[in-house]
């Protein structure tokens, strides 16, 4: 018993001994949160880029950011983990622009503002001006966020400053133009202490009437290839040059479609009458073939005139006006020495007075051929030099001259030289009057190439009204629905001079590839039919201007 009561004596102590124990240790501290941003703002330039963002934590964190341009990584991490990557995506637009970031661990958070600079721009609304020759005054509206300065590199436009005038628009005056040519003038809008730079171009027209009423030279030229066999059509008959000639409505009644036909061939394999068209460079006995081939009885140029005559009776005009012919001069291909002889004479085309002498031989040899045909319907008018890229190339200098030299002869007989070049072509000879052709037409490609936008249909465009030349129609039979069914395209090109109003004051070439025309005309696609409709009902339109 007395053993018992020892016992709950000392486990009475011990139990004391513990609650005194207890009562001396301090109490436990409580980890209180906390984040702090060593940096709240972060200014950045526009360009895309990353940042290094350390801060203060005694907790695990998560961040996250208010904007999609604007990124973290990782964004969570521990208490030891105390930065992470800020990346962020270039700033495209002309305003500044700022994002979000939040640091929080649930019960506490802090914030961080991520300002980034806008991209510095320069900004004209419209680039081009096309203008009649009268005086007029353009304003210019500028969209700017830096300083500018104004320089006008031409002195017939003037800056015109007035006092109520806001800051963001600019109005110049334009002299009229009393010149018997387009002429070109620029101003340029630059940054101050900069490199931004913006250039405003204005074309101004010529002097005198646009409008479709000479009648000497072709409104609408058809290119008419022919005399190659690989043509599917073979020679053109009267039946194929009906819907180039008139369309017929409805009534029964016709109405006069093109107006010119220019007759060309570039290859007849496997010689070549232009370019890498074929192996072997034509000769004057190519030459010649291909002349005789354009004056075949019944057929080509004979066949146009038939058909011509043919729509004048239906149309009961005896005194109508006659349709245009143009035949191309070949290709003299530079270095060719087994073209044939002259008066004996071999000719040696690494010698550009041989290459005149064989294109005035050509001239002489349609000329003799058409004075001896005596047609009633059509009358030939000019000549075309189907070399399209620069004739003045490093291989042969002298080609300017060998240019030049033809279109004199030409001229001299009482005819003009054509010439349609590509985009190459044009940007080598932009003066292309001292050369001597009277008249000049451009490619664009924009048809042939699916990596072409309808941008490069524009460009041309501009460039037509900017060297003052002629705009030119592509299709062939890419554009049959049965086909590639580009068909769009040649649907743009009407819309586009359209825009430009290109078919109330330009005359116009139509490349239509082998007998495209003819083709589209007697489909049995509607789509084709109807395509054909509204470029003939876009031509007759311009003939009936006359």
């Amino acid at each position: 018993m007395k053993k018992n009561i020892l016992l709950l004596l000392s486990l009475v102590l011990i139990i004391i001994s513990c609650k005194n124990d207890e009562e001396i240790l301090p109490e436990e501290e409580k980890v209180v949160p906390s984040i702090t941003i060593n940096d709240p703002k972060v200014d950045l330039y526009f360009s895309a880029g990353t940042k290094t963002i350390t801060f203060t934590s005694n907790v695990n964190w998560v961040a996250t950011t208010s904007e999609t341009w604007c990124n973290v990584y990782p964004s969570s991490g521990v208490a030891s983990k105390k930065e992470f990557l800020l990346s962020y995506a270039e700033n495209t637009t002309y305003d500044d622009r700022s994002c979000t970031i939040t640091i929080t661990n649930g019960t506490v958070s802090e914030s961080i503002t991520v300002t980034q600079s806008s991209k510095s721009g320069l900004l004209v609304t419209q680039e081009e001006y096309n203008l009649s020759n009268d005086a007029a005054t353009i304003e210019v509206e500028i969209k700017a966020n830096v300083e500018f300065d104004v320089t006008i590199n031409d002195g017939w436009i003037t800056k015109v400053d007035t006092r109520g005038l806001s800051t963001s628009k600019l109005s110049f005056e334009i002299e009229k133009n009393a010149t018997n040519y387009n002429r070109e003038g620029t101003i340029t809008i630059e940054q101050k202490d900069g490199f931004l730079k913006s250039t405003i171009t204005v074309v101004q027209s010529q002097e005198g009437d646009t409008s479709l009423t000479n009648t000497k030279q072709p409104f609408d030229l058809a290119l008419i290839y022919t005399g190659g066999g690989h043509r599917h059509a073979g020679y053109f008959q009267p039946k194929h040059f009906a819907p180039y000639v008139s369309i017929e409505r409805e009534d029964g009644t016709h109405d006069w479609v093109f107006d010119g036909f220019l007759f060309l061939e570039i290859v007849d394999a496997p010689y070549s009458y232009w370019g890498g068209h074929g192996t072997e460079p034509a000769r004057k006995t190519e030459w010649q073939k291909l002349a005789n081939t354009f004056f075949t009885e019944g057929k080509n140029i004979y066949a146009l005139d038939e058909e011509v005559g043919r729509v004048a009776q239906l149309r009961n005009e005896t005194n109508f006006e006659k349709r245009k012919v143009v035949i191309a001069i070949p290709e003299a291909k530079i270095d060719q020495v087994n073209w044939g002889e002259i008066n004996g004479k071999s000719m040696d085309f690494s010698k550009t007075d041989d290459r005149i002498a064989a294109c005035k031989w050509y001239v002489d040899y349609i000329l003799e051929k058409y004075d001896k045909a005596s047609f009633q319907n059509i009358e030939l008018v000019s000549f075309y030099w189907i070399i399209e890229n620069n004739p003045r190339s490093t291989t042969a200098p002298a080609d300017r001259r060998f240019v030049t030299e033809v279109e004199k002869y030409v001229r001299n007989k009482g005819y003009e030289l054509y010439w349609i070049p590509n985009f190459l072509g044009l940007e080598q000879e932009t003066n292309w009057q001292e050369i001597g052709y009277e008249r000049v037409y451009l490619q664009s490609g924009y048809f042939f190439r699916t990596d072409y936008s309808i941008d490069r249909l524009e460009e041309a465009c501009k460039m037509v009204n900017r060297y003052n030349i002629q705009p030119y129609v592509e299709f062939d039979d890419r554009a049959a629905k049965n086909k590639d069914n580009w068909g769009y395209k040649l649907h743009d090109t009407i819309d586009m001079f359209d825009k430009y109003g290109f078919w109330d004051t330009k005359p116009i070439a139509y490349y239509q590839g082998s007998n495209m025309v003819y083709y589209l005309a007697n489909s049995q696609e509607e789509d084709d039919v109807n395509l054909y409709l509204r470029l003939a009902n876009k031509i007759a339109a311009r003939q009936k201007q006359k």
